[in-house]
């Protein structure tokens, strides 16, 4: 259980505020008792979670790169940040973010201390994870006194009153490249700084299959040869209680596939696998020789999973390929992870959903556009939900996807006249020396409330993010990006405000043309990366000749479609600068 004086610095910690000052990767060391050195994060300046997060040692180092550095996909990836993370936290939770336990633990000390949990994400939760498991509630006396000196030496930072975005100070960000960083360190009573030279940690490399039972891979050798399997490990974030710890793993799956029959191979998963790929090859012939044969071939398509199958496939005398794409590997993956998530939906209701859809997608237009309005708003709704859950394989959001757009299109060819609102912005900077197309554009918030916005493609994206607030009532003034792929906070094709430090592309400088659109596309728009409004974004159209000049220098709301949320939610304002 957390103690008093850990609740009381979280609270004090949370109340400067310093993730709006400082970013993730501006780490400082902090000395903890027995000369350890302690790495600390400040998360938030994103807004997505608030946290304090000490690495210690040089494990604790070397997990924070691993973390940096690794930008998952899908839930069905093998995940060596998840298996790698080794740290002790404090997170700031809503009240629905926590257990039950810990909730208790929560208000236990607020009724004992007269004081209250208020603003947004006010609960403290403590944590500790571990390479190998899931992230574990209960702290040793040890890790308690090395998040209480962290959050101190965090305490101390905060008073440096100049520091900010703009003046990073004493604390650049962390890299591998950086070679000294700040170490914050009590001595007599008072806190001072000093400069520390960074240790040098190895990059990582994913664990290779070295050792295995080679009276085994002689067995394997002698069964009959023949066809192409797929092999492909998943990390299942997923706790799973193993006879040899009391705290819950993380395990890994090799999944097989057989393709000359489509069977799936069972292999047992492996607990700790980063430092026991032998037991993962052993348990993997186990499984050939109860099968009864081999494979002439192996394909994957990730490099942990070459990595661990490279020596073993040379011994026992199997080719091994890599390849980009293995779609059949992907749908097993996801069937082994619905499976162990209890997400899987009854076969029946399955196929059920999915006739349904494809039902309503053939319908006519006219008859789509004539669709109640909650029916419309049910889908909407129900696609908003689902992109949330890891449990849904991507094909099936398509279907749905598809459905809502073939609805959108449909209003657009047969329109309601008394909700079209014709509505113009003022004219924005577009480039002169090129005549370009118009597009429209459906920008949703939430449920059951969207835009048609039709605007010229040559419109800088800056512009088009004033357009989109102008056009939902919202006030421009917070930070915004644009994430063309669709994935809030993904790296790979995204568009900032300018101002935003070490980002690649800002949207001052693109015009929504230069990021290919085409009809269909689908992309997000974040707005103010404390309070997180996402606008949903989808291309209808494109490619539209405009009628005159003033349609290409002036953004036009063509339809529109219910009340958008209030942008500040002044009911639960108390008094905090959370």
């Amino acid at each position: 259980m957390a103690s008093d004086r850990l609740y009381e610095l979280a609270l004090q910690f949370r109340k400067t505020c310093l993730w709006k000052r400082m970013a993730e990767e501006q780490l400082f060391a902090v000395r903890l008792s027995g000369d350890r050195i302690g790495y600390v994060s400040v998360m938030g300046a994103i807004g997505q979670h608030l946290a304090l997060a000490v690495y210690v040692g040089d494990d604790g180092l070397r997990s924070y790169h691993v973390l940096r550095n690794y930008v998952p996909e899908s839930e069905i990836e093998y995940a060596p940040a998840l298996l790698n993370h080794a740290s002790i936290q404090v997170s700031f939770e809503p009240k629905a973010g926590l257990a039950a336990d810990e909730l208790a633990k929560a208000r236990d000390y607020a009724k004992r201390k007269g004081v209250r949990f208020a603003g947004k994400n006010a609960y403290p939760m403590f944590f500790k994870a571990e390479p190998g498991y899931t992230i574990w509630p209960e702290l040793t006396e040890q890790d308690e006194d090395d998040l209480e000196t962290a959050l101190q030496a965090a305490l101390e930072v905060a008073k440096d009153k100049s520091l900010s975005y703009q003046n990073r100070g004493d604390f650049p960000g962390v890299d591998r490249g950086t070679e000294k960083i700040t170490l914050i360190e009590e001595s007599g009573g008072n806190w001072r700084r000093s400069q520390m030279q960074l240790p040098k940690i190895e990059e990582y490399r994913p664990p290779k299959g070295d050792l295995f039972d080679e009276l085994a891979a002689a067995r394997i050798r002698k069964l009959p040869k023949n066809g192409v399997w797929q092999m492909g490990l998943v990390t299942v974030a997923v706790p799973i209680s193993w006879d040899q710890s009391d705290k819950p793993i993380m395990p890994v799956f090799l999944v097989v596939l057989d393709m000359s029959n489509g069977d799936v191979i069972g292999v047992r998963p492996v607990a700790l696998y980063e430092s026991r790929t032998s037991v993962m090859l052993n348990m993997l012939m186990n499984a050939i020789e109860e099968y009864g044969r081999r494979p002439a071939t192996i394909k994957v398509e990730d490099e942990y999973t070459e990595a661990l199958l490279g020596k073993w496939c040379r011994a026992v005398q199997m080719k091994l390929v890599r390849v980009d794409r293995l779609d059949e590997l992907r749908d097993a993956k996801w069937s082994l992870v619905l499976h162990l998530g209890g997400g899987q939906p009854e076969q029946e209701q399955f196929h059920e959903m999915v006739g349904m859809i494809e039902e309503l997608s053939s319908l006519p237009a006219e008859q789509l556009a004539a669709m109640p309005e909650q029916m419309k708003a049910l889908f909407l709704n129900m696609e908003d939900e689902m992109e949330d859950m890891p449990d849904v394989p991507d094909w099936l959001l398509e279907k749905l996807s598809d459905l809502n757009n073939a609805i959108e299109e449909a209003e657009w060819n047969f329109p309601d006249d008394d909700i079209l609102q014709p509505r113009r912005k003022p004219a924005y900077e577009r480039d002169l020396n090129r005549k370009p197309s118009l597009c429209v554009l459906s920008v949703s918030i939430g449920t059951g409330c969207y835009r048609h916005i039709r605007i010229s493609e040559d419109v800088l994206l800056e512009d088009l993010a004033g357009v989109i607030l102008w056009a939902f009532g919202f006030d421009n003034d917070h930070a915004h990006a644009f994430f063309m792929d669709n994935h809030v906070w993904s790296r790979a094709d995204s568009y900032y405000s300018y101002g935003i430090d070490y980002v690649e592309r800002t949207t001052d400088e693109y015009r929504l043309q230069d990021t290919g659109i085409t009809k269909g596309k689908q992309f997000k728009f974040l707005f103010d990366f404390g309070d997180e409004w996402v606008f949903q974004c989808k291309v209808l159209r494109t490619g539209e000749e405009a009628a005159d000049d003033g349609q290409l220098d002036s953004a036009e709301v063509i339809r529109s479609k219910g009340e958008p949320p209030a942008q500040y939610g002044w009911e639960d304002w108390d008094g905090e600068d959370w």
